[in-house]
């Protein structure tokens, strides 16, 4: 903390010491706080702009040691480039190192979540906890349930303003790219990149890409609640639409 003052201190002092008429100087400055635990992958946390002391309740989520910086910033500028209501909006990027004994990990600074799918599955296998209005995926002996089915809509209609926006994912396959904000799962870690970085044929074959991906994601979900979905094969006709269709 003390090194974080020092640093704004510095900044202020540079701000108001400049009597150029050509020089024109400033700074984004911001506080930030979370409780680490290397038992969790998202830490609940506050930031705070300095400008106006605002406090913005935001999650901070472990990208691990692994990740390169480049990709982890690629990831924060496609993000917020098509943040909306179903994508969840970053603030910042920023290696994190708790002691200088150790290496320190990647994070991204997101808008407040409650629990990433991941996280969430993880729990429900470990039976901590309960969640009926998405555990119970069947309504009698064959369909889906209506939460499900209104998730899945929804997050079709995002994966496509995604596309819109000329951003395709690239890693929906993982339940790490979905949260939760109270009951709407969320679409965040956008690695892909941008379209017209790609020849044109690949387009297109990116776009079915993201979506298998998400079925993918769909079906290993389903089978970690209820195990083999062979029993319950509307579900499977359900999924293999995907296929279908987007061949």
């Amino acid at each position: 903390m003390e090194t974080q003052i020092e640093f704004f201190e510095y900044i202020t002092g540079k701000y108001y010491d400049n009597h150029s008429s050509d020089v024109v100087m400033g700074a984004h400055v911001f506080f930030y706080y979370f409780t680490y635990s290397k038992n969790k992958s998202s830490y609940d946390g506050e930031l705070i702009y300095k400008t106006n002391g605002e406090v913005i309740d935001v999650s901070f989520l472990n990208m691990g040691e692994a990740v390169e910086e480049q990709m982890v910033e690629r990831i924060y500028h496609s993000s917020l480039s098509v943040s909306d209501e179903g994508v969840l909006r970053p603030w910042m990027f920023k290696h994190f190192k708790q002691s200088t004994g150790e290496s320190g990990w990647w994070g991204l600074c997101y808008d407040r979540f409650d629990i990433s799918l991941f996280d969430w599955a993880k729990k429900l296998s470990s039976n901590e906890l309960s969640d009926p209005n998405k555990v119970n995926l069947k309504i009698g002996f064959r369909r889906l349930c209506d939460y499900w089915c209104s998730t899945i809509r929804q997050l079709i209609d995002v994966i496509s303003h995604i596309h819109a926006q000329g951003i395709f994912h690239g890693s929906l396959g993982t339940t790490m790219s979905y949260v939760f904000v109270g009951d709407t799962l969320k679409i965040i870690n956008i690695e892909g990149g941008h379209i017209e970085d790609l020849i044109e044929a690949n387009i297109v074959a990116f776009q079915i890409r993201d979506f298998k991906q998400f079925r993918l994601m769909l079906q290993l979900l389903f089978q970690s609640i209820l195990g083999p979905l062979t029993t319950w094969p509307e579900v499977t006709r359900f999924l293999g639409c995907f296929n279908t269709k987007l061949e």
